[in-house]
């Protein structure tokens, strides 16, 4: 991706393929958050049901994973944005 910078304000111009690409990339990554906390919650939801001591350790795992998950996928969501904004 490459972008010039206007001398007049000093910002990135950046041309029509780039912000088309940004844009679907900012696309995937907000729905990459989306999933993982859809995913975060209905583990939570089931963790509520009473399972046995077994599943809930497991589901505990999982919930452990998918708000490592939800971070990650924010934090990429973030660097993206950051990127398009310059």
């Amino acid at each position: 991706m490459s972008a010039a910078v206007s001398p007049i304000e000093g910002t990135a111009i950046w041309d029509a393929d780039t912000v088309d690409v940004l844009n679907l990339e900012l696309a995937r990554a907000r729905l990459r958050v989306k999933r993982a906390e859809t995913s975060l919650n209905h583990a939570k939801e089931m963790l509520d049901e009473e399972c046995g001591v077994g599943i809930n350790l497991a589901l505990c795992d999982r919930i452990r994973s998918e708000k490592k998950r939800v971070a990650e996928a924010r934090k990429r969501l973030m660097k993206i944005a950051s990127t398009a904004s310059a």
